[in-house]
């Protein structure tokens, strides 16, 4: 994936944790406090020239251990 040059990903505060888990899927991890057991996940997935931005649940909520990040249920932002 070419993380860094997609203006999607461009936020106004950095990631304190990337896992570039494959060529088409990146996990983007925001930690509460550096607490890594209290995150803001974003999975970002690319297929062609498609790329979708999901979060656990649908929600942008530091809550989120960053160790589960490859086994949640993430959906569009609600």
């Amino acid at each position: 994936m070419k993380l860094f040059e997609s203006a999607v990903m461009q936020s106004v505060r950095e990631a304190d944790i990337i896992d570039e888990a494959t060529d088409d899927l990146t996990f983007l991890g925001y930690y509460l406090n550096g607490d890594p057991t209290a995150c803001l996940i974003k999975k970002i997935e690319e297929s062609g020239t498609i790329t979708t931005i999901k979060y656990p649940l649908g929600r942008l909520e530091y809550n989120q251990p960053w160790a589960d990040r490859a086994i949640l249920t993430y959906t569009f932002k609600r």
